[in-house]
């Protein structure tokens, strides 16, 4: 099993080489052949990846592992334009647009080392795994549930109404509502953290998906529905994401269960229906106001032309267009502007302290809203203005790539992948001793689909908030029993 493993990352370093020889000696172009044998390539180090061997029994034959939905995520940010291209569904230029060829041709090759990168970084990682008794104590959650409610509903009394009313891209949400929607999210994580836990350390047995629910409480249930519908009649699909992925790995540790692939296949495939759904109902969205259940109707009579997508899957088109945000990136940086040199991890480690917006002046000279996120950046590559009506977003790759180059890319993604194999570990209470590293995990895990879309850093303001509310629920519960 060690050795099988020790074998697959040998082959991943060759891979890497000879990519970067390619990357720095051999003249390519963007071609028919060249997007074929990229592709090929990935193909077949994917495969090599997924022979190996697992040890730990509570991830074996479970599909929902951080490592497969993030691969799920990537492969489409990174890798489906170029399939559509290959295939005939869209033209060469789609892939282009403001962008040289060389630049696409780079940012595909860039995208491989990439994964070759985190798979290198994932068997790196040791699998140090013992089978223990849990140290985490069942603690009550009333408070936490009370910090919930005040949350939502401080957001709900500050979202802009224009931007609930199929206003997502279009009107922002609110500088207030921004803060208690996180606090929302992170109160809400650390519910469900602490719920788990308390399952855990409990003798009763969950079977049902009906049991689990009740053991969350139909209160808490009300809230998070109350939550989704306003993200739903936004237009906005990332939080319905999050959650639906909290509330499935919660259900999945509580009661032990695992989804081989076929199960999992179905419910990637309902879930995608539905967000496909939820994505054409937004390309109705407009300046004026509309009715959500008429634009739902009219997604699903597909009155939309986005309805329409050319692509191999439809249904992640609008995801895999996030490609542009590494094609810029390239095509830009170090040529027209210069490396950022991890200003934007520095901003979001910052952006842990509430109200760190006054802190920036003293640490930055230039304050501008571009260097204030990689997806700000990004946007005034991509749209050349400070402060667009809609931002364009960013990815892994391009976030790893403003701050080193290509050598933030490879020490970026061997990082990450020696991550995503550590919180998979940690997903077992009984393999893990501190709190903060589980909390890690399932948030790790709940962001895998949109990581490769995202920020990694971002993450670092939720995981602080969700501990900082388990651990001081923790104490103030101990503190009245005493």
């Amino acid at each position: 099993m060690v050795r099988t493993n020790q074998v697959i990352v040998f082959i991943n370093i060759t891979v890497l080489i000879l990519a970067l020889f390619v990357y720095n000696f051999v003249s390519y172009s963007f071609n028919d052949n060249f997007v074929f044998y990229m592709l090929l390539a990935v193909t077949i180090v994917t495969l090599i990846f997924f022979l190996k061997q697992e040890p730990i029994s509570v991830l074996r034959k479970n599909f929902f592992k951080h490592s497969n939905i993030f691969l799920i995520g990537f492969f489409i940010v990174s890798f489906q334009k170029y399939l559509d291209y290959y295939l005939g569904y869209i033209h060469k230029n789609d892939l282009f647009m403001a962008v040289s060829e060389n630049a696409v041709a780079k940012s595909m090759l860039v995208a491989f080392i990439g994964l070759v990168s985190f798979y290198i970084g994932f068997f790196i990682r040791k699998n140090n795994y013992r089978k223990g008794v849990s140290v985490f104590k069942k603690t009550g959650t009333e408070i936490i549930s009370i910090l919930s409610i005040f949350f939502l509903f401080a957001f709900l009394f500050n979202v802009n109404p224009a931007y609930v009313f199929g206003g997502y891209g279009i009107f922002d949400m609110g500088t207030n509502a921004v803060y208690f929607s996180i606090l929302f999210k992170a109160s809400y994580f650390a519910l469900i953290i602490q719920k788990i836990i308390n399952i855990k350390q409990s003798n009763d047995k969950l079977i049902s998906v009906f049991s689990y629910l009740k053991s969350i409480g139909y209160i808490n249930i009300i809230l998070l529905s109350l939550y989704l519908s306003v993200v739903i009649l936004s237009g906005d699909r990332g939080d319905i994401i999050v959650f639906s992925l909290l509330l499935l790995i919660g259900y999945l540790i509580s009661t032990g269960k695992k989804f081989g692939l076929v199960k999992s296949v179905v419910i990637i495939g309902c879930a995608s229906l539905l967000l496909t759904i939820l994505g054409i109902a937004r390309s109705f969205n407009t300046s004026e106001d509309s009715s959500f259940i008429t634009n739902i109707s009219k997604a699903i009579n597909s009155e939309s032309e986005k309805a329409q997508d050319e692509s191999i899957i439809p249904a992640t088109s609008e995801l895999a267009a996030s490609v542009k945000a590494i094609q810029y990136s390239i095509e830009y940086v170090p040529e027209y502007h210069d490396y950022l040199y991890a200003r934007f991890p520095i901003t979001s480690l910052i952006g842990i302290i509430p109200l760190s917006s006054n802190i920036f002046p003293y640490v930055f000279e230039d304050t501008s809203i571009k260097y204030t996120s990689s997806d700000n950046f990004v946007t005034w590559l991509i749209v050349g203005v400070e402060d667009p009506t809609s931002g364009q977003g960013t990815s892994l790759l391009a976030d790893f790539y403003l701050s080193y180059g290509l050598n933030g890319i490879i020490f970026g993604m061997i990082f990450f992948g020696w991550l995503v194999r550590y919180c998979e570990q940690q997903i077992d209470i009984e393999n893990n001793e501190r709190l903060i590293f589980f909390i890690i995990s399932i948030i790790v895990f709940c962001s895998s689909v949109y990581l490769a879309r995202s920020s990694l850093f971002s993450l670092m303001r939720l995981i602080s908030w969700t501990w900082l509310i388990v651990f001081f629920n923790k104490k103030i519960v101990s503190g009245l029993r005493l």
